[in-house]
């Protein structure tokens, strides 16, 4: 019996308290409060309307429903919420005062037009000027409108934004989706102590970046100190996402860069940087820049190792669209690379060294120190960056290249030895860089010293053209060419073989037609000369023998037949052609 009075009691006494509090609840002073906090968050004096109503279980709060978050001077809806939910401190409250303890947005909707980075920054500063807050988001969505006019929705957004109040840190911790990827992001920011730690880590898809540090205040430039780290396992997803079409095809390998950072309003620097693109790794320096002039990066990076072509290949097709045009670009550039070994299929280069640099429109890309097959190498592409795109001179020179290892390379059946040195110089117009290499026009050089060539080839069995004589045939027939000119104009694929000449002990070449790049396709007219061995009284032993002819097919299968006289040009070249000049580009 007492303690069902006991028990009757506390009813009482609850329900006495409940309608205490009740009437102690106020919906319009809660929501001027609320309003006045709204509008110090967003810098522009707003209403709150909607259907208010004090809940008290399971805890005191106040909840609007339909809420709706309009500008006070002109009544343009500013945000709508499917409910909002105000939790109150319960001390207070018995004091008669109303103190919300955290702001539910159910369902909330905003709409922002280009908001900037300056835009961010004054919002973080009016949220630390505010008291404590708690706000916390269910259900989300953000339609975010871009300098081009585009709109984007963020959905899903759930999380929780803390301020402990004025000079306190502000933390973030935000999830949503964003054109059908996952989307995090994680900050703790200080909002006066400017030497305290700071942290950043936003996730989109499978990639990411974090950054952490301290600022700096040294009397110098305010800066921030710390480390970042950028971790990109599928670029393709990436470039698909944010729709940055040669992204989507520039890299087919796991990226993942990890650096020292020390960062001012006007400058950014990556030290201690560790590089890795699949397979390949490297280290070295980057730095940004943009105090006066255009911005510009510079830096120095060194592989051991880069695999550009290979199994997966590092590099997609997307570097073919990347735009040469000065309006695209906007950033001055001076970069140095340098690789131990640098793989491109079957052609690998030796203590690779180059260096792109680009400023005020005039580009300078160079391969300046490279081997291949133990002889140099070097490359150097010079010219204007323009509106349209890219006005430039290339140089090329290889000396003293392994004929046996540029034979194998083509798979070109039957080169022994010998060397090469091929020098090219000409000129590209294009507006992107998968559009250059068509676009060359220039004049190549060859020349090679003692070239041994073996098996059936034309240029590898002359014997064909010698007299009937009884005497042993050897097992393998071998030329030696002791000199081999050729003067090609190349226009984009096409090649114009303007003259071959091919000399060795006992016969001589003399042919000019035309080529193709892209299929491997050669056709050759001229005349071989031989010595005559016949002794006639009306020809001296030492004349020669000229047989026009046509070579003609694949460069790896050649075929030869007779020539017509018209298909034959009237003579050979008279002047022999100059040695290729051997001078280092400039």
């Amino acid at each position: 019996m007492r303690r069902g009075l006991l028990a009757l009691f506390a009813v009482g006494v609850l329900i006495v308290a409940t309608l205490a509090l009740r009437g102690a609840i106020d919906p319009d002073v809660a929501r001027h409060r609320l309003e006045a906090t709204l509008s110090a968050w967003i810098g522009v004096s707003a209403e709150l309307k909607g259907t208010a109503e004090v809940r008290l279980l399971p805890w005191p709060r106040l909840v609007w429903t339909g809420a709706v978050v309009a500008g006070r001077a002109d009544g343009a809806t500013l945000a709508t919420a499917d409910r909002v939910e105000a939790p109150l401190a319960l001390l207070p409250l018995l004091r008669g005062r109303i103190v919300p303890d955290a702001v539910k947005l159910v369902a909330p909707s905003l709409r922002i037009d280009r908001l900037g980075l300056s835009d961010a920054a004054a919002l973080l500063g009016r949220l630390a000027a505010l008291p404590p807050l708690d706000l916390r988001l269910e259900s989300g969505r953000l339609e975010l409108t871009g300098p081009s006019g585009r709109t984007d929705l963020v959905a899903a957004i759930a999380g929780r934004l803390t301020h402990a109040g004025p000079g306190e840190a502000i933390d973030t911790d935000l999830k949503a989706t964003w054109r059908g990827e996952p989307v995090a992001l994680k900050l703790s920011l200080p909002t006066t102590d400017f030497a305290a730690r700071w942290s950043l880590s936003a996730g989109l898809g499978d990639a990411s970046v974090e950054i952490s540090g301290r600022g700096r205040a040294d009397g110098g430039p305010l800066g921030l100190d710390g480390s970042l780290s950028v971790d990109v396992p599928d670029p393709a997803r990436l470039g698909r996402v944010v729709e940055i079409a040669p992204l989507a095809d520039l890299l087919r390998v796991p990226v993942r860069l990890d650096a020292t950072l020390a960062a001012t309003p006007t400058s950014a620097t990556l030290t201690d940087l560790r590089l890795a693109l699949g397979r390949s790794a490297a280290e070295g320096t980057l730095a940004f820049a943009t105090d006066g002039g255009e911005p510009a990066l510079s830096g120095t990076l060194a592989f051991g190792d880069l695999v550009v072509a290979g199994d997966p290949p590092t590099f997609g097709d997307g570097w073919r669209d990347l735009p040469l045009d000065s309006r695209h670009l906007g950033v001055a550039l001076d970069l140095r690379f340098s690789a131990k070994r640098l793989a491109v299929g079957r052609v690998e280069l030796n203590r690779f060294a180059g260096s792109l640099n680009l400023a005020e429109g005039r580009l300078n890309a160079e391969i300046g120190d490279a081997t291949l097959w133990g002889r140099s190498v070097s490359v150097v592409v010079a010219g204007d960056l323009r509106d349209g795109g890219l006005a430039a001179r290339v140089r090329a020179l290889g000396k003293d290249l392994p004929a046996g290892d540029l034979g194998a390379l083509f798979a070109v059946d039957g080169v022994e030895s010998g060397t090469v040195s091929a020098a090219f110089e000409g000129e590209t117009r294009c507006a992107d860089l998968g559009a250059c290499a068509a676009a060359i026009d220039g004049r190549l050089r060859l020349s090679a010293t003692d070239l041994t060539v073996t098996g059936s080839a034309p240029f590898g069995d002359v014997t064909r053209f010698h007299p009937i004589v009884v005497a042993p045939k050897p097992t393998t027939r071998r030329t030696t060419w002791s000199r081999t000119e050729a003067d090609v104009h190349l226009s984009g694929v096409a090649a114009r073989i303007d003259a071959v000449e091919m000399k060795s002990a006992d016969a001589r070449f003399a042919l000019k037609g035309s080529g193709d790049l892209d299929t491997g396709s050669l056709d050759l007219a001229g005349h071989a000369f031989f010595r005559d061995q016949r002794a006639l009284a009306d020809r001296p032993k030492d004349g020669e023998i000229r047989i026009p002819l046509r070579i003609h097919g694949s460069i790896r299968d050649l075929q030869i037949t007779p020539a017509m006289p018209e298909q034959a040009p009237a003579e050979p070249p008279a002047p022999p052609l100059a040695p290729i000049p051997i001078v280092p580009p400039v």
